[in-house]
């Protein structure tokens, strides 16, 4: 009897710890899909394309965002290799990515993919390595950002380029582009040279390959004292512009500037704007009181309280 007894006790403590661990599981695989819902709402509701691939480029796993940027059906895409959408010229850079995660955890590059219409779209992809739990590589998983108006800004740039070097080259007078130097307080105090027409280094007596990049003092030491000159011109031409458009002592725009900037909002159709005045209540008291100094002191302290940053 005592037997069966110590059986059933036995029989229930199982029992209980089974429903303990039944529990815990359950709770644990709730959380787990709750986890994965969540993901998948995040990667489906992106803008960008996020993809999974395995270790032998097979797409396993895309958003549906990419219907929207290539105009193909996740369908079409997973189980096919990711490399068939990218551009014959760029696919040397994808396979190249393979081996920089051997030793870079993160690695990107641009590519063009293939659109539904045959053309192709300019991406920057974001590969990563996936892990498992001894951390063996299983897989990559990345991202797609559209960069196709950036790309077509810099062709556009470069053929800009292109022409105004086109225009440089023919000019008969000398010309060049020349980057400013400037010391800690934002003063200019040299310039590089960026590029020059063949009239320019001819009337330099350098080639183009040995003036570009170097400094202009470095070629022309004796011109220091013209260059700090002119500097010194555009730096006091400066100081008076702001003093016409400021006030002094408090550095906010004085009545003149103000009334001529709510002009030029008010020619601006369908725009509203507001503007807020305020005034220092007895600062006529301070003055007569403290002194002119006192006012001097009291009026940035008022801007800045009313702007709510420092105005010096």
């Amino acid at each position: 009897m005592a037997i069966v007894a110590a059986d059933l006790v036995l029989l229930a403590y199982v029992a209980c710890c089974h429903a303990i661990v039944w529990q815990r599981l359950c709770r644990a695989t709730t959380a787990l899909n709750a986890a994965r819902r969540h993901f998948r709402w995040l990667a489906e509701n992106t803008s960008d394309v996020v993809m999974q691939l395995n270790n032998n480029g097979l797409v396993q796993w895309i958003t549906p965002s990419v219907t929207a940027w290539i105009g193909r059906p996740e369908e079409e895409i997973v189980g096919k290799p990711f490399i068939t959408l990218v551009h014959p010229d760029d696919r040397g850079r994808v396979e190249a990515l393979d081996h920089q995660l051997q030793w870079c955890p993160f690695v990107e590059t641009n590519v063009r993919l293939l659109i539904n219409d045959g053309g192709y779209r300019w991406f920057s992809i974001a590969m990563r390595p996936l892990l498992d739990a001894s951390g063996a590589v299983v897989g990559w998983v990345g991202g797609a950002h559209d960069i196709q108006r950036e790309m077509q800004a810099r062709d556009v740039a470069e053929g800009e380029r292109r022409r105004l070097n086109t225009t440089l080259e023919s000019l008969l007078d000398p010309h060049a582009f020349m980057k400013p130097v400037r010391d800690e307080t934002g003063r200019i105090i040299d310039f590089i040279f960026d590029d020059a027409n063949p009239a320019a280094c001819s009337w330099t007596g350098i080639d183009r390959d040995n003036l570009t990049g170097n400094r202009l003092l470095q070629i022309y030491p004796s011109i220091a004292a013209s260059l700090r000159l002119v500097d010194a011109e555009v730096f006091s031409q400066r100081i008076l512009e702001r003093r016409a458009r400021t006030d002094e002592l408090t550095r906010l725009l004085n009545r003149k500037e103000v009334l001529e900037r709510i002009e030029t909002l008010n020619k601006h159709n369908g725009r509203k704007d507001a503007v807020l005045w305020c005034d220092i209540d007895r600062f006529k008291v301070v003055n007569d009181t403290y002194g002119h100094a006192a006012g001097d002191a009291v009026r940035p302290t008022g801007s800045t309280s009313v702007c709510g940053r420092p105005t010096t």
